[in-house]
């Protein structure tokens, strides 16, 4: 019989998500995977938001022109973390290492690393090759707008009309481009698809290389020190894949009362750091190293530490597990994937458009209200739409990897 990990008790939380919400899971780990899937979910509609803001209020980020006195009261206030897309950002990768490894530090089974190894590339590949053909079909047929509608001038860089697009480049990007190097020329959100392969790689290499060693806490530091020296503004990002995983690694806790609401302040106390946030400005100096190659910002190291805090709420606080254990939570969780890969396709067509119409009409800030309705609903709908694609990748990836190992894949994630 296995043995398991003396310091890991709780049950198991993972499963195909095709099993969520179904009676036939134990009611601990259907809940346990519904609060995961929830956290990711809002992440998700958190980025499309933060895509509007960026696109329709730049100011809010300090660019292109100085923000209005509502929205200073709006970056300085904690409603910030509702459009802080670089912080859900960083949640993705932490719970990527934690999912991604929790199922074999409760077992010990080398199996369930090696198929995860062989079902990443698919998993992930398939998506985005579908989201790449859908970008080239989409700027074939002249449907994005955002260069000749009242946006930011970053949402104007995107799909233009003088863009160098192909139907093979756009196979080939999908496939290899995007996922080995970080494309993102036919979907402007897929520049973290690199980093979501190469950090899961990380923590696979970990658990097979580290497995059976004492105070592996210690060699997972070590290797964030060699991180941060060698992968330069993204340094922090690989570091949440081997946080994630130590939370995996270190077994339950007990967090309550007091403790927990002070964590969950801080988590949004750090979630809301902008650069142009004055609540903020004492950190701008204390976080901050620079020198060489190694280049840690205060964004980096608030959105890292606060997304490291605010898994352990998720997991362990009943409050927070309470707060987001609901339908809505559920249903952003099982399109989050589709809702990240396609958002960017809605606002650069129907956002833009809807809001070039609308300014003739009504004051801007009502019309780019109006615009980022139009584009969370359209969002929605198309992640919704694309779910076929998403659940094609996961049995696709099973298949292959049920090629190479015999198991129950089933207890891998997806």
């Amino acid at each position: 019989m296995r043995q398991t990990l003396p310091y890991v008790r709780w049950p198991s939380i993972l499963a195909d998500s095709k099993f969520l919400g179904k009676e036939t899971m134990s009611h601990l780990q259907n809940n346990r995977v519904l609060h995961l899937e929830s956290l990711r979910g809002i992440a998700a509609i958190v980025v499309v938001i933060h895509h509007c803001v960026l696109s329709f209020w730049p100011g809010i980020y300090g660019k292109e022109e100085s923000p209005s006195i509502f929205q200073k009261i709006i970056i300085n206030s904690p409603f910030s973390i509702l459009y802080n897309g670089q912080f859900a950002v960083y949640i993705f990768f932490m719970l990527s290492g934690y999912v991604l490894s929790i199922k074999f530090f409760q077992t010990r089974n080398s199996n369930i690393i090696r198929i995860l190894m062989l079902k990443r590339y698919v998993r992930l590949s398939v998506p985005i090759l579908a989201a790449s053909l859908l970008g080239y079909f989409m700027w074939e047929a002249g449907l994005f707008t955002a260069e000749s509608a009242p946006v930011s001038n970053w949402l104007k860089s995107f799909f233009k009309e003088d863009d160098e697009f192909s139907f093979v480049d756009s196979v080939i990007s999908g496939l290899f481009k995007t996922i080995l190097l970080g494309e993102d020329k036919y979907d402007y959100v897929l520049w973290t698809m690199k980093i979501e392969f190469w950090g899961s790689i990380l923590v696979f290499a970990n658990c097979l290389l580290l497995k059976g060693l004492r105070n592996r806490i210690f060699l997972y530091a070590i290797q964030a020190l060699i991180i941060i020296g060698i992968s330069g503004s993204n340094s922090m990002a690989y570091i949440c894949f081997l946080a994630g995983m130590a939370i995996a690694d270190s077994g339950p806790l007990s967090i309550k009362g007091t403790t927990g609401w002070l964590l969950l302040i801080l988590s949004i106390f750090l979630a809301t750091y902008f650069t142009n946030s004055e609540s903020h400005e004492f950190l701008k100096s204390f976080f901050y190293l620079r020198y060489g190659s190694i280049n840690i910002t205060p964004t980096m190291l608030c959105y890292s530490i606060g997304s490291f805090v605010l898994l352990l709420l998720t997991l362990y606080f009943a409050p927070i597990k309470t707060a987001i254990d609901n339908p809505i939570g559920h249903f952003l969780g099982k399109i989050s994937f589709p809702l990240y890969l396609t958002h960017a396709f809605v606002l650069s067509s129907i956002g833009a458009l809807t809001l070039k119409k609308l300014v003739q009409y009504l004051p801007f800030d009502i019309a780019a209200l109006a615009s980022t309705l139009v584009t969370v609903a359209g969002s929605l709908l198309l992640a919704w739409g694309f779910r076929p694609i998403d659940d094609l990748a996961a049995y696709t990836s099973k298949w292959f990897s049920s090629a190479f190992i015999e198991g129950p894949s089933k207890d891998a994630v997806r």
